[in-house]
């Protein structure tokens, strides 16, 4: 976040945070800067979505503008959603065996094409393609699409499965898994990159159902030719 008078604005969110609403003039004091460099930061939180405004009612003088945190603001401090998850899976590995947690995951990837599937609909290999990069996104994996020679390749920079993934690597299957479903017979998914076998980020290879048909025709050829 940007920084300035030796405050950053996630310092204005922690004092929300830990003290409730507070008007500009209270973070003033409570910060030790001056109430119109508070309101600054404050113009900017607000525009960015990370704080609104709560008007208190007094019996008496104007009315207070509180600054409380909305829902991306909150989230904007740290939390280990993950380990709570992997806790929950171990209990139920444990309780009910690998197969409860693998019927689990494949509940999951149902689920989670049933709700891809009014977006998906109807659309071309490439439509469909940018859109699952434009759902990955939206879920915060920042994803990215390119297109070279018909084939399309789908980058996720964040995978927000990774800690998971490192304790339950099926989940990685499970989104493999996905993107075939998506792409059924119009497509063929390769995996290119893997973060878990130690590359920076993930890639998939989409290519065309055409094109993989065409490349094993002259793979055939080559080899009588040689033959």
């Amino acid at each position: 976040m940007h920084k300035a008078n030796g405050f950053t604005r996630q310092e204005i969110l922690t004092a929300i945070k830990m003290h409730g609403p507070l008007t500009a003039d209270e973070l003033s004091g409570i910060l030790g800067i001056s109430p119109v460099a508070v309101r600054q930061h404050l113009t900017m939180l607000q525009s960015d979505g990370h704080i609104a405004t709560h008007i208190e009612r007094r019996s008496m003088g104007r009315p207070a503008h509180r600054f409380v945190l909305t829902r991306e603001g909150d989230e904007s401090f740290p939390r280990k959603y993950d380990v709570l998850l992997i806790q929950l899976l171990d209990e139920l590995r444990m309780m009910s065996g690998q197969e409860a947690v693998d019927a689990l995951f494949e509940a999951r990837r149902k689920r989670l094409m049933e709700s891809m599937q009014t977006r998906l609909s109807g659309k071309s290999l490439r439509e469909r393609v940018k859109e699952i990069t434009k759902i990955h996104s939206e879920m915060g994996f920042m994803a990215n699409m390119q297109e070279t020679n018909g084939n399309f390749l789908l980058t996720v920079h964040n995978c927000i499965f990774c800690n998971i993934a490192h304790n339950y690597p099926m989940v990685c299957e499970q989104q493999m898994k996905v993107y075939k479903d998506i792409m059924g017979e119009q497509a063929n998914v390769i995996r290119t990159m893997h973060i878990l076998e130690g590359d920076s980020y993930c890639s998939f290879r989409i290519e065309p159902a055409e094109t993989v048909s065409m490349n094993k025709s002259e793979n055939a050829e080559r080899m009588l030719a040689t033959a």
